[in-house]
C-alpha cells in the first residue's frame, strides 16, 4: 500500500469517526459535512396500506464556494 493510499484511508476513517460522534466537518473551500436525522414518517405501500419508517441518521453535505466555482467554470 502506498503512502497516498494510507493517507486517503486514514482521512476517510477520521471523517467517519467524527460524523458518527455527531460532529461537523468543515473542509475550507470544499464543503461541510454534518450529521442529521430523518424524522420517522408514514409512507404508502403498493397494496394501499401505510408503513412506518423509523427515524434514521444520515449525512448532509453542502459544497463550498471554491468547489462550486470550479465545477461551474471547469478546469
Amino acid at each position: 500500500m502506498t503512502f497516498s493510499d494510507r493517507l486517503v484511508r486514514e482521512l476517510f476513517c477520521t471523517l467517519t469517526d467524527e460524523l458518527a460522534a455527531g460532529r461537523e466537518i468543515d473542509v475550507r473551500g470544499f464543503g461541510r459535512f454534518r450529521p442529521a436525522t430523518w424524522a420517522a414518517r408514514d409512507i404508502p405501500t403498493p397494496g394501499g396500506g401505510r408503513k412506518r419508517l423509523p427515524e434514521r441518521k444520515c449525512v448532509r453535505f453542502r459544497a463550498g464556494a471554491t468547489l462550486k466555482r470550479s465545477v461551474r467554470n471547469g478546469p
